[in-house]
């Protein structure tokens, strides 16, 4: 891994942290950290069907790690999200 995308993905987790910090303080942060978790979601989508192909090695630690990832990021973005609607 070189070191450009290293401190690229460093810096992502870093403002994805911070805004689901501060997503219960605003509505603006709440649907930041839900767009987020969601293109987060839709890379490990990408990655779980990538990891199908053909390959010499076993491919499926990759499918639990990107299945496991994704239907979290599903879950955290459905938790901000509904973090924000209040039923009374």
């Amino acid at each position: 891994m070189s070191v450009t995308l290293l401190i690229v993905v460093g810096l992502l987790a870093l403002s994805g942290l911070v805004t689901l910090l501060l997503a219960a303080r605003s509505v603006i942060a709440r649907v930041a950290a839900s767009i987020l978790a969601l293109g987060c979601a839709a890379f490990c989508a990408f990655g779980f069907l990538a990891s199908f192909e053909p390959s010499d090695s076993p491919n499926w630690p990759w499918k639990v790690g990107y299945g496991v990832l994704g239907i979290g990021a599903l879950v955290a973005a459905a938790l901000v999200l509904r973090k924000g609607v209040r039923v009374r």
